[in-house]
């Protein structure tokens, strides 16, 4: 799959199990990576109201 670099939505995609998980799924079992920037942004949306 060669370097993946995730961004926010595609980990909420991932976390809310909707379309595009299945890909998200198969970029994290291979090594992808995420910004702390991005990582930060999915935490924050995730937990607030």
């Amino acid at each position: 799959m060669g370097e993946v670099v995730l961004d926010a939505s595609a980990l909420l995609a991932y976390l809310f199990d909707e379309l595009g998980a299945d890909v998200v799924s198969e970029a994290l079992l291979a090594g992808a990576v995420m910004t702390t920037v991005n990582l930060s942004a999915s935490s924050w949306t995730t937990v607030s109201p």
